[in-house]
Formats: C-alpha cells, sequence, structure tokens
C-alpha cells in the first residue's frame, strides 16, 4: 500500500523503537522512492521542553538519513502533525500515521467516516518498544483500534496483602486513608516513601480485578514517568504497580502539593493564590495559569499522553505556577485508550455525546476550552444548564436578554473585554463543536499575554503568530523563543511591591479590580519606607557641563512614602500629606544638588565587567538583583529612536537609582516616566552616528554617600546611514 504522505509523530521520541521506524522508512523508500516523509518541526516546540531537546536529537539523525534522499523528507512548520494529517485527509489524500496516539487516530477515523473520497487510503504503523511492529488499516478498522495480546502480558511486580494490611508492611509506612479524595471505583491512601509523601490508588473491591489491557497502558506509562522524571519534569504518573493475588490492585504515584485548577476559576480565589504565593494579582499573572495549562497539554500529547478523564480538579498548580494533571493511570496513552469524558466537558450537542464516550482530539481539546471558558469567565459554564443561566451562546449573540441582571451584566462585560480573535476561538470551539488543538490555542494565549504586557519580544511574536507551511528538512528554520523565560509570574516582595521579571500588564482588564498602588500598600501595612532616586525628566545634573567626549550619568529620582498610621482624622491626614510633601521636595532638591561625577566613555565595553566609570567599588554585585530589558539589540537609522524598557527584578534595596553609559558623540539617551509599577522606565536611544556601540545600564544602590553598583546589562545597538 502506497501513501501519498507519511507523518511521524514526535512521541517516538518517547515510547518508539527507533531502529524498527528506520527500517520501516528504507522499504517505504524502496517501494516508493517519490514518498513524501514528514516530521514536526522541532524548532516549533519551546526550547526549555525536555522533550524537544530530544526530539531535535532525532531530528538531525533523520536529517543525515535523509541525505542520500534529500526530497522525500519535509517538515511541518507552525501546526503539529495531527493538523496537517486532518487537512490532507479531508482533502483526499492518502496517509500514513506513524506512532500516533490513540485519541488523535480516533479524530482521523470520523475525518475517514465523513469524507467523500472514495478510494482513500489510510492506515497506522506503530513502533513499539516492547512489541513488534503493529499496522492498522484506518479505512476498515472499526474505530476502536483496540488489539492487545493478552498472552504477553508480563507483569514482574511483587503480589501484596489486601489494601486493608498494607499499614503493616515496610514499603508503606504511616499509611492513612484519604477519604475526601475517594472516588466511586477507588479508595485513595497516602504514605511515606522515604522523604517522598506518596499516594496509594486502590480499587474498590467490586472494581477488583483491574482489565488486563489497564495493566498494559499503566506498565507503559512507568515508563513514561521514567522519562519525565528523568527529565527533571514533576509528574503524578504512576511509579509503581501494587498487585494483589496476582492481578493489579491500584497504583503509587507521587503527592503533589498544589490547588486544583478548578478552585482557581474562581476570580477572588485565583488572586487570593497568587498573593499568597508573592505574585502581583494582575491580568497578565492570571493569563499565565492558562498558558501553563496548555503548555503542559501540549508537552503531554506530543509525548502521546492525552488526559482522558479531564475537569479542573484533575490538574494542579503549584506556587510556582506550575499545571500538573493527576489521576494519571487513567490516562489515553500511545495505542491505549481510556473511555470516561465526563458529561459536561463533552460536545454540546447532545446526539455526540454517545459517540464521544470513546477518548478523541476533539473531546480532549473541547475539554480544555471548558476549563479556558470557566477561567476567563469567573466559573461560567459555557453551556445552558438548569443551574447556568447565561451560556455563551447567549452571552454572544443575545446580550441584552440577560442585561437585566447584576450576574448577566458582569459576564457580558468581561465576555466583551475578551479579544476579538480569543472569543471567536472559543465560540468557534464550545457553541459550533470546532476547538482548536493544545498548540494553536497555546499561541493565541501567548499573544495575549504580550499584549497585555506590552513586551516587545520579535521572536515571541513571531512564534504566536506563525502560519502552517511545509519546507525541506534540512531548511533552517529559526529557534523558537524561550517561553518561560520571556514569560513568566510576576512576583511581589513581603510588602507587595512588584519584584521580578520586567514582563507585567501596564493595562489592567477593566473587569479586574486595579492592584492598589504599592506606594498606598505600604503606608497601610506600615512596611519600611522605600526611596527611589529620579530628576525630573530624566535630565542631565544642572550643576555639570557637557564636554564633547564626557556624558553626565542619568539619575532617577523617585521617592515613595510608607507608613503605619492609619488615617483617623481628615485633618491628621491632611497635615500629614503636607509634611510628607515637603519632607521628599528637601529630599529632592539635596540628591539634584550633588553634583555626580562625569563619565570618561570607554571602549572596553566588552570586558567581563564593565569600567569603573563612577569611582565605585564593582565587587558589590549581586545575585539576588538583576537588570533587565525587552531588548538586547537595538538596530537603528541615524536620525532615528528607540525605546528599552529597564526594570530590575529581586531583592531591591531602600534607595536606588538606575544609570546608564554610552558614546555621546554617537549616541543620545532620555529617560522616560516611570511605568505603573514603579519599577519599570522607559529608556530612548537616538542615533546620531552610524557604527556599533554599547550601552550599559546600570543599577545604583544610593542609600549611601557613595553609590554603589548592584547590578548591570549591556544592550547593543547597531546605526546605519
Amino acid at each position: 500500500m502506497r501513501f501519498d504522505f507519511y507523518l511521524l509523530h514526535p512521541s517516538i521520541v518517547v515510547n518508539g523503537n527507533r531502529i524498527e521506524f528506520v527500517q520501516f522508512v528504507r522499504n517505504v523508500l524502496v517501494q516508493d522512492p517519490e514518498a513524501m516523509i514528514l516530521l514536526e518541526d522541532p524548532n516549533d516546540f519551546p526550547e526549555e521542553w525536555p522533550l524537544a531537546e530530544h526530539y531535535r536529537e532525532f531530528v538531525r539523525c533523520v536529517d543525515v538519513y535523509a541525505l542520500t534522499n534529500p526530497r522525500c523528507f519535509g517538515k511541518i512548520i507552525g501546526e503539529s502533525v495531527f493538523s496537517s494529517a486532518r487537512r490532507y485527509l479531508q482533502h483526499g489524500k492518502s496517509v500514513c500515521l506513524m506512532a500516533f496516539p490513540y485519541p488523535e487516530l480516533r479524530s482521523l477515523c470520523c475525518v475517514l467516516q465523513s469524507s467523500v473520497h472514495s478510494g482513500q487510503n489510510a492506515a497506522a504503523v506503530f513502533f513499539d518498544e516492547a512489541e513488534e511492529v503493529s499496522t492498522i488499516d484506518l479505512v476498515k478498522c472499526d474505530g476502536k483500534l483496540s488489539f492487545f495480546d493478552i498472552k504477553n502480558v508480563s507483569l514482574e511486580y511483587k503480589p501484596l496483602e489486601d489494601v486493608e494490611t498494607l499499614k503493616n508492611r515496610a514499603d508503606f509506612p504511616q499509611l492513612e486513608p484519604c477519604t475526601k479524595e475517594d472516588t466511586p471505583s477507588s479508595r485513595i491512601y497516602t504514605y511515606q516513601n522515604g522523604t517522598q509523601k506518596m499516594i496509594l490508588k486502590s480499587a474498590r473491591v467490586d472494581k477488583f480485578p483491574l482489565p488486563k489491557d489497564h495493566q498494559i497502558k499503566v506498565q507503559k506509562l512507568l515508563r513514561l514517568q521514567e522519562w519525565f522524571t528523568g527529565n527533571g519534569i514533576e509528574n503524578a504518573l504512576p511509579q509503581k504497580i501494587v498487585m494483589e493475588d496476582g492481578a493489579m490492585r491500584g497504583v503509587a504515584v507521587h503527592w503533589i502539593d498544589g490547588m486544583p485548577f478548578e478552585s482557581l476559576c474562581d476570580d477572588t480565589v485565583r488572586k487570593n493564590f497568587l498573593q499568597k504565593n508573592r505574585c502581583w494579582p494582575s491580568s497578565a499573572n492570571q493569563l499565565y495559569l492558562l498558558i501553563r495549562l496548555f503548555a503542559t497539554a501540549w508537552e503531554y500529547h506530543a509525548a502521546g499522553a492525552y488526559f482522558s478523564d479531564i475537569k479542573g480538579d484533575n490538574f494542579l498548580v503549584t506556587s510556582d505556577g506550575r499545571v500538573i494533571p493527576i489521576d494519571t493511570d487513567g490516562f489515553s496513552y500511545g495505542a491505549h485508550y481510556s473511555s470516561c469524558p465526563r458529561q459536561e466537558m463533552v460536545f454540546s450537542p447532545k446526539e455526540d455525546r454517545r459517540k464521544a464516550f470513546l477518548q478523541n482530539t476533539e473531546i480532549e481539546s473541547y475539554s480544555l476550552l471548558v476549563m479556558t471558558y470557566r477561567f476567563l469567565m469567573n466559573m461560567n459554564a459555557p453551556n445552558e444548564t438548569p443551574k447556568n443561566k447565561f451560556p455563551l451562546k447567549t452571552i454572544q449573540n443575545d446580550p441584552e436578554s440577560i442585561s437585566n441582571s447584576e450576574r448577566g451584566k458582569f459576564l457580558v462585560k468581561r465576555w466583551k473585554e475578551l479579544p476579538e480573535y480569543l472569543r471567536n476561538a472559543l465560540y468557534q470551539g464550545l457553541v459550533e463543536n470546532k476547538p482548536l488543538p493544545a498548540e494553536a490555542m497555546l499561541q493565541l494565549l501567548v499573544r495575549h499575554h504580550l499584549e497585555l504586557t506590552g513586551s516587545q519580544d520579535a521572536a515571541l511574536k513571531q512564534w504566536a503568530e506563525q502560519k502552517p507551511r511545509v519546507c525541506p528538512l534540512r531548511e533552517e528554520s529559526a529557534k523558537p523563543p524561550k517561553l518561560f523565560a520571556s514569560i513568566q509570574l510576576k512576583k511581589a516582595d513581603a510588602s507587595g511591591n512588584r519584584t521580578g521579571p520586567a514582563f507585567d500588564t501596564p493595562k489592567e482588564n477593566t473587569a479586574d479590580k486595579k492592584p492598589p498602588n504599592p506606594a498606598s500598600q505600604s503606608e497601610a501595612s506600615g512596611s519600611p519606607k522605600r526611596k527611589i532616586n529620579m530628576p525630573s525628566e530624566g535630565a542631565h545634573s544642572p550643576q555639570r557641563k557637557s564636554h564633547p567626549s564626557r556624558e553626565p550619568s542619568r539619575g532617577q529620582k523617585m521617592e515613595k512614602k510608607k507608613s503605619s498610621r492609619g488615617i483617623w482624622l481628615f485633618v491628621a491626614a491632611t497635615v500629614l500629606a503636607v509634611l510628607v510633601f515637603l519632607w521628599l521636595s528637601y529630599q529632592s532638591g539635596q540628591t539634584q544638588m550633588a553634583a555626580s561625577p562625569e563619565v570618561q566613555e570607554s571602549a572596553a565595553a566588552s570586558e567581563e565587567l564593565p569600567p569603573d566609570i563612577y569611582g565605585e567599588d564593582l565587587s558589590g554585585l549581586r545575585e539576588d538583583l538583576s537588570i533587565t530589558t525587552d531588548v538586547d539589540v537595538v538596530n537603528l537609522s541615524v536620525g532615528q529612536s528607540a525605546t528599552i524598557a529597564v526594570s530590575a527584578a529581586g531583592n531591591l534595596p531602600e534607595i536606588w537609582t538606575y544609570r546608564v553609559r554610552f558614546p555621546s558623540d554617537v549616541i543620545s539617551t532620555d529617560w522616560g516616566e516611570w511605568m505603573e509599577d514603579g519599577i519599570t522606565n522607559p529608556l530612548t536611544v537616538t542615533a546620531l552616528k552610524p557604527g556599533n556601540y554599547t550601552i550599559t545600564v546600570y543599577f545604583m544602590d544610593n542609600g549611601s554617600d557613595k553609590p554603589q553598583v548592584l547590578a548591570y546589562r549591556t544592550v547593543d545597538v547597531t546605526i546605519t546611514t
């Protein structure tokens, strides 16, 4: 059987036999020298994912093999191999699907069944580490795709006694029931494995023993767990199988300390969660949790694992914002499926629910969209139910009919505040049953985050907006940005002030209550006063004259008052405000009267440390504090200007300032107004002469007579004519 396209799933890196794959490809090329073998572009994956690293190495090996047949190998950029396969089948092409997981094959079977094309070929090929290569004709199969050789089942685990007696065994110390986590089919226990807290999930008596195919699947999930753990990915995948009388009784998994995602769909709970974990409750930070959800989904899908029983309670969010799926023994994995989606998490038309009982990719994507909608709409469900009188279809198409209630007004307002492309994706997915896959939704969420924060990260923007295409395997494509290095939770210090990376939301979602000003928070809390030293408009110090080869340092001076006094009387508050104003004015005058030393420009910007330009001791550079800029390189023509957002992250001192060093005969700079966070300040750079230059931004501790450089950052400037 010959095919127009042979599509390889990236999960082969985790659970495939590569030797069998190579042999299969050789046979294909012998039979059909014009065959087109397509792989997913490894550079589409975020760079920091362990799967991406392994997959890139695999593609490099394939690329070397493809030297003799370069026309036969291509890579798909901007979409998954599943999405490509779906398009090809819809257009009547024949495809061979290599190492595809079961939910994706189920979805493609549905495409074939509804296809108007006759004589179409489609097949699935599996390269299993533990079994021989298996092939299924998708056109002729019944759509269930289930195949297991029970005779080959091998479970090498020591049988254990009944669960009630496990507490007395040495390998299950301190076993305690966790009845609040019990399910209709399982009982949940906790125990200690050394320093690691564990969960034991045991089948109830009426559900014991578990089916043989379930045992095979969990065996393979054990290998996936080893791969995830070996690559530093925290997970709740099965750690071992618990046996009783030669049959599987349950599984043991790691305990994950986190908040259920379902709880975080409530606006108040979500903001309290962020504040409890010293994170600023901004719209961008809240969106970050959604980004993490879809990033997790994409990573598991790419490894061949689907969650199946998707609900908010089956995902835990850790204190640093990571999203970890639980109840993992119910996963659909590789060629093994699960059949337990919840009714409210499948397609809304009733006629689709029975069909959806067997898991497929569309059901997975739809369920994730339900979680997304509830998260963005303060726990509102998308479909009309006896308890929900505000379904999405009504909110979008007939908002006036529900605007007579406060809840209805709120939901309509919240919905309209979302960007149009996100509203379209949610509506088409939840109402029209056309959900986008996880990786496509992740692109939209990253785009929304970039807009909220005002980030100018060009690489991240390109990745978020790229369109699907196919190119030769050997053609270079740009590496993706380090997603979670650029998009992080914005931290707050102990007093509630913002810290952390420079990415935060300068324009808050109007549906959210605007966070209080850090200074006003400090006054209420009675924390120590924080001062930021800054001259008006970022101008040069008036006491100095400019020299052609010298440029005065630029100071930023800003005063913020914190007090523990409560304001009980209007008159007392007025007097206090006047005193503060006079004190701030005095301090500002004192700092501006002190002439800063002139700066001798130097070409030594490439040295390990910047030159000692202010006479400060550079030994005070600190690891717990850093300067961040939204760009590393600026490209300008003579006369052009660009603005750089300068911010600081970490343990900031009480009194501090930014300063900048630059060659004044070829570049001019100007500081702008402070942004809302009180930490970020725009620096405008204007090009005067062509060439390649470096500017250095310093973070200075101004709490003493002799300012100390605590951190610095360089930005390269290229100026053309």
